[in-house]
């Protein structure tokens, strides 16, 4: 699909205001005042995909290995997640949510919903499904233009 430019800095600042809004919403009113970015991504990473090795949650949130290890000593010494090793073939360090890491994680989510759902409310079904398709097309566009960027 050929590249369409369009100017058009109404729908550019719009975008990007409602992104930093929203943003700024959720680190002041949903991520805890003693949690780093680092933390926060990584339990939301296991909250999803359920427990993973360190080397694949610092990749999937762009972290080095150095720091990803720092965190999961963090999240670790608040109660919230425990390392285990694969004990399988090339010992990998797996890192797992603990119960007070699963309910902190799904009180997360609940918050991060009610934003959503509160940011959304006037849209209608249509305009609800037009928004989520949009947002997955500039999400896989981003993801390929990393690679191609560089």
């Amino acid at each position: 699909m050929p590249f369409h430019y369009v100017d058009d800095s109404e729908l550019y600042y719009g975008y990007s205001k409602n992104v930093l809004l929203i943003m700024d919403y959720v680190y002041s009113e949903i991520k805890p005042k003693d949690m780093t970015d680092a933390e926060l991504y990584t339990l939301c990473v296991l909250h999803r995909k359920g427990p993973m090795a360190l080397s694949d949650i610092a990749e999937s949130i762009d972290l080095s290995l150095g720091s990803m290890t720092r965190t999961s000593s963090s999240l670790e010494s608040k109660g919230l997640a425990v390392r285990q090793s694969s004990g399988t073939g090339r010992k990998r360090t797996i890192l797992h949510l603990t119960d007070q890491g699963s309910d902190v994680a799904s009180a997360l989510y609940a918050k991060y919903r009610k934003v959503v759902e509160f940011c959304t409310i006037d849209l209608s079904e249509e305009e609800h499904a037009e928004l989520c398709r949009i947002n997955k097309t500039i999400s896989r566009t981003v993801l390929e233009a990393d690679s191609k960027l560089d």
